[in-house]
């Protein structure tokens, strides 16, 4: 009884501090593109720029990271539905060769504009799987994506 009480007790050790390593990790991920929205604003406000060229690069600075943090908040919320226990999954057979060929397809030309070659080695067998497809549609646009942003 000692042993599966300590062995319990551990596991909700181990889940509280991955709970907090999230918590930091995600107030960093906010904090940035606020951080730097903050400042751009600041600069506006106090009329800190050389000319129109200047202003309108601050503002589309200012654009471009409030999409990034709204992203981040979306991808929050996401998270906190996917970790819910009343989730519940869509299961749908699917032929994965063809699903990732599409999503593959999708993204070539956002790869090759950011100057990245992808390799693809996909199986002409058909290979059927049970899964909630928006779901892992969801995966691999984040992989992808994080590809992207890791230049």
């Amino acid at each position: 009884m000692s042993k599966e009480f300590e062995s319990k007790f551990e596991h909700g050790r181990k889940i509280e501090s991955a709970k907090n390593e999230l918590i930091t990790n995600i107030s960093h991920d906010l904090r940035t593109p606020l951080t730097s929205i903050i400042g751009y604003v600041d600069l506006l406000r106090k009329n800190e720029y050389k000319d129109e060229e200047q202003l309108y690069d601050y503002l589309e600075t200012i654009y471009s990271k409030s999409q990034n943090f709204s992203q981040l908040i979306n991808e929050l919320f996401e998270y906190t539905k996917l970790t819910s226990p009343d989730l519940k999954l869509k299961f749908t057979e699917v032929e994965l060769g063809g699903l990732l060929e599409q999503i593959i397809g999708e993204y070539l030309p956002i790869l090759e504009k950011e100057g990245l070659d992808i390799q693809k080695s996909i199986t002409e067998k058909d290979i059927l799987v049970s899964m909630d497809i928006e779901k892992m549609i969801r995966v691999y646009d984040n992989l992808l994506m994080n590809a992207i942003h890791t230049l």
